[in-house]
């Protein structure tokens, strides 16, 4: 075998150990995501998403049961502030205005806030909020 035979030889070899090393990259991103969202699964106690408006478009059972709801449907629609104390609704207000123009990321372990559940019982919870496209994750761990 002549060096230009040689070099294209080596060239494939190379460009398919590339192309291996690239799917493991993509492998163990994968892999990361996943464990990364079964720590969310495990940690959280419910998750909602938000839109600027403050309308909860989604949530999950967990955030249901946490605020004493029986499924997603009672507050899928309603302003996020049926979860906070009527005392609080104005500054919780202001403070989620406030963020959309600066959406860093709220994490759970600056302290704890008061939520409300359905039956008007309040309730310490951590919460963090996070930009995801035009809405905003929220999620709740309680105390």
């Amino acid at each position: 075998m002549n060096d230009e035979q040689n070099d294209g030889t080596d060239a494939k070899e190379s460009l398919d150990q590339l192309r291996r090393l690239r799917a493991q990259m993509r492998e163990r991103e994968m892999t990361v995501d996943v464990k990364l969202d079964l720590i969310l699964l495990m940690t959280l106690e419910g998750i909602a998403r938000i839109n600027q408006d403050g309308i909860i478009t989604f949530c999950d059972y967990s955030l249901c049961q946490s605020f004493g709801y029986e499924n997603e449907g009672e507050l899928v629609g309603q302003h996020f502030n049926i979860l906070v104390p009527a005392r609080l609704r104005e500054q919780h207000d202001a403070l989620f205005i406030r963020w959309w123009e600066d959406p860093i990321p709220l994490r759970m372990d600056r302290g704890t806030v008061s939520g409300l559940r359905k039956n008007g019982e309040e309730f310490q919870v951590r919460s963090g909020l996070i930009l995801d496209g035009d809405e905003a994750i929220f999620a709740i761990r309680k105390s």
